[in-house]
């Protein structure tokens, strides 16, 4: 496999030190020990996975027993307001702050999902 490059930009990365931590969480919030590498692109900046011949084992294996929503009877959770208590999904939120923020769409916000497909 090639040095991972951006999935951005295409421009080398640079490896974060002090990255995997000792236990993660996956987002259907399981308990996960794997030793994904976080990088920095060296030029757009973008934070991302360093997409190697190791994390795709681990995607492989993360997916093959992922249980979407399981909390939630297949029902995305809800993040909650503090003041009005008020529920709302958590992806609506995400895509609130990015189009608040005026974030551009690049495609990263797929990063992991989008690279695992892409590689396999």
């Amino acid at each position: 496999m090639n040095p991972p490059a951006c999935h951005v930009c295409g421009a080398k990365l640079c490896e974060l030190s002090g990255y995997p931590v000792a236990i993660q969480v996956t987002s259907d919030c399981r308990p996960w020990r794997g030793n994904g590498r976080l990088a920095t692109c060296t030029v757009c900046g973008t934070l991302q996975k360093n997409v190697t011949d190791d994390w795709l084992q681990e995607m492989r294996s993360l997916y093959a027993d992922y249980s979407i929503y399981e909390q939630g009877s297949g029902l995305e959770q809800l993040s909650f307001d503090a003041g009005s208590g008020a529920g709302t999904a958590r992806s609506k939120k995400i895509v609130d702050w990015l189009c608040a923020t005026a974030v551009a769409w690049t495609g990263s916000l797929a990063i992991c999902v989008a690279s695992f497909w892409k590689a396999s």
